[in-house]
């Protein structure tokens, strides 16, 4: 199928520092292009019902995808010179947001199981993706980050009661590290460790509507 992605506000318009951290930087780039992709997938879905009790459900998903990617939007870290004026003039580094030159491709798989018998449900998924760039990071930038976790690992169970108006449960969420580019400069790729992330969630449902 074919797919359009318009630069997003954060990509366009967004600038700033981190408090305490003037010399680190988000630089807003207005003339982003959208990305376009044309990619298949291929999958399958089974679902089976009164598997442990009368009227509960569990199912599996698992698909295959391929997508290419033109006019990629990718972050990067850019150095300039130190502010003459700065009490310590220290360079001045801003991420920043730019289009990539080529075609990127993504390809993976996704492996899916839930189940939900009204008062219980849960439901695990697996993703892998592997982010390939057309060419090495842009010349006069610094190292870039660009393909996301290889591995994404998210798992959600909770509850209801009350007929369904009370919601509650936990979700986590595991990536692996990410693995970008080699630099044009050091030939070095850059790295970030992977992460856990895990949070509580709940609801309630006052009226029907």
């Amino acid at each position: 199928g074919l797919g359009f992605r318009p630069p997003a506000i954060t990509e366009t318009l967004f600038a700033g520092a981190h408090p305490g951290l003037d010399f680190l930087r988000f630089v807003p780039n207005p003339d982003l292009s959208p990305e376009r992709t044309h990619g298949w997938e291929l999958g399958a879905s089974l679902t089976y019902r009164h598997v442990l009790r009368a009227n509960d459900a569990f199912s599996v998903k698992g698909d295959y995808f391929n997508t290419r990617i033109t006019n990629y939007i990718a972050q990067t870290l850019m150095t300039g010179g130190p502010d003459p004026d700065a009490p310590f003039p220290i360079p001045i580094d801003g991420y920043f947001y730019q289009n990539t030159p080529g075609t990127t491709v993504t390809q993976g798989f996704e492996l899916e199981a839930s189940y939900d018998a009204k008062i219980v449900y849960g439901n695990i998924a697996y993703t892998n993706t592997v982010t390939k760039l057309p060419g090495l990071d842009y010349t006069g930038f610094d190292q870039v980050v660009t393909a996301p976790p290889r591995s994404v690992l998210a798992a959600t169970i909770g509850m209801r009661l009350f007929d369904g108006r009370l919601t509650f449960g936990e979700r986590t969420r595991a990536a692996s590290a990410s693995q970008g580019q080699p630099s044009a400069e050091t030939g070095v790729a850059p790295s970030v460790p992977g992460y856990v992330v895990a949070d509580l969630f709940g609801g309630y449902r006052i009226t029907p509507n």
